[in-house]
């Protein structure tokens, strides 16, 4: 479940002493759905010669054939944000989920975006429980 959790506004940033935890970094509502880059001959994990494994050569490597057994790859961050697991460098997280159950995922956080007037460029955090 999503919250509207906003970073709050501060003179500056939070004090991280020695042994305190780094503040987390929020995630950034892009309007654009982020793809990966167009590929030519490439179907290794690393994909494409950018030097990271994309999230779709992510499912195929650990679920073969996932699109042909009604699955889409699940990504995290989320392909709508600036944060998405394309532009994650490969620190991100990808499964194969049933295409129904990813695309009502896919909707609820497009519903959320909207109830909670996220805009693009707008900053927020996934709170997970």
């Amino acid at each position: 479940m999503l919250t509207s959790r906003r970073p709050r506004s501060t003179s500056g940033t939070p004090s991280t002493g020695p042994g305190q935890p780094s503040p987390p970094r929020p995630e950034r509502r892009s309007r654009e759905l982020l793809r990966p880059p167009r590929c030519t001959g490439s179907s290794t994990i690393r994909g494409c010669g950018i030097g990271t494994a994309t999230p779709r050569a992510a499912c195929q490597a650990q679920w073969p054939n996932y699109s042909s057994h009604g699955k889409d790859c699940d990504e995290y961050p989320f392909s709508t944000t600036k944060e998405g697991a394309y532009n994650a460098n490969g620190n991100f997280s990808a499964r194969a989920l049933t295409s129904r159950d990813n695309q009502k995922a896919g909707s609820q956080l497009s519903t959320w975006y909207n109830d909670d007037r996220i805009l693009d460029g707008d900053a927020f955090y996934v709170n997970v429980k």
